[in-house]
């Protein structure tokens, strides 16, 4: 019993903790729990898993920008055996299809929008809403490879209201007994009314913002490459490093918040301590 609520205790001081920070961090706070991925510690051995942690990441103000600043954020994964997840980073899913290193299912999860406010350049654009997403993932494991991809289209009217598609594939290998590492591609694609939300700029935008009139098409928005090296300090406990450069493409790349007052080439370096409740 007391083991049960120290794991609900801290799964509300990091729910908490995530509302507390998405306010202030909005699309920033999105790139960090994107991240998340990459905090693995060991296959669990019991039915259900929690992991809880927290990352620390210099990340830019916004997708497209050149101005860096520090941001934490929390990390929290519930998982019931290869079936079931719910995380911040990857929302609730159900693997419906299961055979071998397979999985797949349907998929429900949150993107934080973009606050005017992170950056003078935004200045004028106004806000992008959070978005609720609904869409599908499908994951394949085998070698020490995997293969990943997830979509969503957005439903609710305050958010984006378009649709993003991500493909990732990694390598992942111990160094050492209780080192490892992970290292791989990623390729994003989007619908138009996602890149008009996050990349274009209406004629009312344009009027406040000084910005030219900007209308962007859907298409491969940004392709990465990204890596990490995980201590597991014991079975349970794991510190991970984590760094990726992607680079923006298309018309996302030729967005007028991107090419004159950013950079088309987005780092990330962050660090990342995390605990799993097995039970």
């Amino acid at each position: 019993m007391p083991i049960r609520a120290a794991i609900f205790a801290s799964l509300g001081f990091a729910a908490l903790s995530l509302a507390a920070v998405v306010p202030a961090g909005g699309a920033r706070a999105q790139a960090l729990l994107e991240r998340g991925e990459s905090i693995r510690i060991a296959p669990p051995t019991t039915k259900w898993s929690l992991t809880v942690g927290a990352l620390g990441a210099a990340t830019p103000d916004y997708e497209g920008s050149n101005d860096y600043r520090f941001l934490g954020a929390p990390l929290i994964d519930l998982r019931y055996r290869d079936i079931a997840f719910l995380s911040s980073r990857d929302g609730l899913g159900v693997s419906v299809v299961r055979i071998g290193g397979f999985s797949a299912g349907p998929l429900l999860r949150w993107r934080f929008g973009r606050d005017q406010d992170d950056n003078d350049a935004l200045r004028g654009l106004g806000d992008v809403g959070t978005t609720v997403e609904a869409g599908l993932f499908a994951n394949y494991r085998i070698n020490g490879f995997n293969f990943g991809i997830k979509g969503g289209q957005g439903l609710n009217g305050g958010g984006h209201r378009g649709a993003e598609v991500r493909a990732d594939a990694s390598y992942n290998a111990r160094l050492a007994e209780r080192w490892r590492f992970s290292i791989g591609p990623s390729i994003t694609w989007a619908s138009d009314n996602y890149m008009q939300s996050f990349f274009g700029i209406t004629q009312s935008q344009a009027a406040r913002s000084g910005y030219a009139p900007y209308n962007p098409g859907g298409g491969f928005k940004d392709v990465g490459l990204g890596g990490s090296v995980t201590w597991l300090i014991t079975d349970q406990l794991a510190l991970t490093g984590i760094a990726e450069v992607k680079e923006l493409l298309n018309d996302a790349a030729d967005s007028p918040i991107v090419n004159q007052a950013g950079s088309s080439t987005q780092g990330f370096v962050g660090l990342a301590l995390a605990y799993r409740f097995g039970w």
